[in-house]
């Protein structure tokens, strides 16, 4: 289900709370933390498909602004942060209907002090929905 909501959870109070609501209504969305802001990260929305779109949220804001959409949009994206980059790792690009999906094997990254992407390669083989780390 595409949603333009998003929560919170704070360890100490242990209580979830809801953030402001995206921009954009998003299913099968990266997120990843930079710079103590949240980003969501392509996603699919039965109006748009795939999108390339990015959002971030930081609470000194206390709201989502788009920053510089990714070159390939991507449902099914992975994403972590890495030395004050945001790495976006394969996914899944279709049109509306969601009819014909292809697994997406390029690899971007978004430079926050820049606001843009740089495709950096691709994967051996394409992935989507998978879980990203950084060794």
């Amino acid at each position: 289900m595409e949603l333009r909501s998003a929560e919170v959870y704070d360890p100490i109070s242990r209580r979830w709370s809801a953030l402001p609501v995206m921009v954009t209504r998003r299913a099968y969305v990266g997120v990843a933390c930079l710079n103590n802001c949240i980003y969501a990260v392509g996603g699919w929305n039965e109006a748009l498909g795939a999108l390339e779109t990015v959002e971030k949220y930081c609470p000194e804001e206390e709201k989502w602004v788009e920053v510089a959409p990714m070159s390939t949009a991507r449902a099914g994206v992975s994403v972590s942060a890495v030395n004050g980059l945001l790495y976006a790792v394969g996914g899944r690009a279709a049109s509306r209907d969601f009819s014909a999906p292809v697994t997406v094997d390029s690899v971007e990254i978004y430079d926050p002090h820049l606001d843009t992407w740089t495709e950096v390669g691709n994967m051996i083989t394409s992935r989507c929905d998978g879980g990203l780390a950084v060794l």
